[in-house]
């Protein structure tokens, strides 16, 4: 089923390449306790071929790059590669660093000028920080305070660091503190200063906020107030829009998603994986086939049979996730002007009217037959 699976992807599922994650490397100085990468000790590492997957990437030329990892600083080459992707596409597309800012921390001031947004993974001041990643909070924001402080080329794109913490039922209660750093923070630096905070997942460990009804009530209640509160450094959460893994009541099992046709990853041997057939089928009915009831297996069976091959554009997903759901913003509009203006003004993307006719056209058709095509494309 799996070679079937591989069988049916490239003719049948649409996939428009506005959001792709990099997955550069899964090297990591850091042990965060709650990383794929120290939980999956035995889990597949393929060789690297950052060659290849820079190649793919020029090929299909995505809106929105985000280089991830790992930790992407300690890839031996990464200045070159973070200066040929971007010569290759233009300054046209918008690339996302992502960095725990302690790997090789030097070599950012390199690196950023062909960035536009740095992704800062820190998940609070001092200990906090410390007892979840193994390194001390306070020394983390010094790095990055210094970046925020410096004057980079005239000719760099670089406008943005937004803050990363990964909230746990220990660590979410102190964020304020670090939220009131980085207000301070943003009086005087010289690019923009923003917080998205994610909840840990998995969402049934006893760590996450959401792994238990009373925690996500004071997370979801706090969150609020954060929000009202730090307007400045505009704090967000992660995972609770419409198409995203967790609700005000909890974890969801399945949503209605269209994100998933503009969505993709490239991992580091430079192999893509796309939210249908891979991650349906990988990270989805595979786990749960193989120690299945035969009720189970069978309800399973056509469900994927449904959702991917009688019906390939079938919007459920039964395993909501968070990846690129900044792009909601855009494709949830309900009209294309206002898709068009979300995807610059708030989202940074530079669309041609070809690829904004193609897409709105697949919204109405596939995904909102009410969606309002009120954009002369051929302009």
């Amino acid at each position: 089923m799996r070679a079937l699976f591989g069988l049916y992807r490239d003719e049948n599922y649409t996939q428009f390449y506005w959001g792709v994650t990099w997955i550069i490397s899964f090297v990591c100085n850091q042990k965060c306790s709650y990383c794929f990468n120290v939980l999956n000790p035995e889990a597949d590492r393929t060789e690297p071929n950052y060659e290849k997957a820079l190649g793919e990437l020029l090929r299909v030329k995505p809106k929105h790059i985000c280089i991830s990892g790992g930790e992407p600083t300690l890839v031996p080459n990464i200045v070159d590669l973070m200066r040929r992707l971007r010569e290759g596409i233009g300054e046209g597309m918008q690339l996302e660093f992502n960095s725990n800012c302690t790997g090789r921390p030097e070599l950012l001031y390199e690196i950023l000028p062909y960035a536009n947004i740095l992704a800062a993974s820190l998940d609070g001041l001092g200990e906090v920080n410390k007892a979840q990643r193994g390194v001390d909070g306070d020394q983390v924001l010094e790095t990055v305070s210094r970046l925020a402080l410096h004057r980079f080329p005239s000719w760099s794109g670089f406008r943005k660091i937004m803050f990363v913490p990964t909230a746990t039922v220990s660590s979410y209660p102190r964020l304020p503190e670090m939220f009131d750093a980085l207000r301070e923070l943003r009086k005087k630096s010289l690019v923009d200063i923003s917080v998205e905070v994610k909840p840990m997942f998995n969402y049934t460990d006893p760590r996450s906020p959401a792994s238990t009804p009373g925690a996500w009530k004071d997370f979801t209640e706090r969150s609020r107030e954060w929000e009202k509160e730090y307007k400045d450094i505009r704090v967000e959460v992660r995972g609770v829009r419409d198409f995203s893994p967790l609700a005000a009541e909890g974890v969801k099992e399945k949503a209605r998603c269209w994100r998933q046709f503009f969505n993709a990853k490239i991992w580091p041997d430079a192999h893509w994986t796309f939210c249908k057939p891979d991650e349906f089928s990988l990270t989805y009915f595979f786990p749960r086939y193989a120690h299945a009831g035969i009720r189970e297996k069978i309800i399973l069976a056509a469900q994927s049979i449904y959702s991917l091959f009688l019906n390939p554009h079938d919007l459920t997903c039964y395993m909501p996730c968070e990846h690129c759901e900044n792009l909601d913003r855009a494709i949830l509009a309900g009209r294309a002007s206002e898709l068009a203006r979300k995807a610059k003004e708030e989202l940074g993307l530079t669309l041609t009217s070809e690829d904004l006719r193609k897409a709105c056209t697949f919204i109405k058709e596939k995904c909102n037959p009410d969606f309002v095509l009120d954009m002369d494309f051929s302009r």
